[in-house]
């Protein structure tokens, strides 16, 4: 079974390799969490430069969009722009 390490975790960021399998087990924990959310609330997603990146943002979006929440993909940005969409996506 996939495992979650702590260390994946760091104040505004997953860092490290992930196996696939774990980034879905980290989608659908996500999903179950945020499904808690009032229907009309989105969660916004972005990725930075590196190359792997991408193969994450698939895989933990199809679990949030499974579960049935809204999802709006900044694509590759920097992390301030990041911080400011919440304010701008209302």
């Amino acid at each position: 079974m996939a495992e979650i390490r702590p260390d994946l975790f760091h104040e505004y960021a997953l860092r490290g390799s992930i196996e696939p399998a774990t980034m879905k087990l980290l989608g659908r924990a996500l999903a179950q969490y945020f499904q808690a959310l009032p229907s009309d609330e989105e969660l916004i997603v972005a990725r930075d430069q590196s190359g792997v990146v991408e193969s994450y943002r698939d895989l933990l979006v199809v679990e949030l969009l499974r579960a049935g929440l809204k999802v709006a993909d900044l694509g590759e940005v920097p992390s301030p722009l990041f911080y400011f969409a919440p304010y701008q996506l209302d």
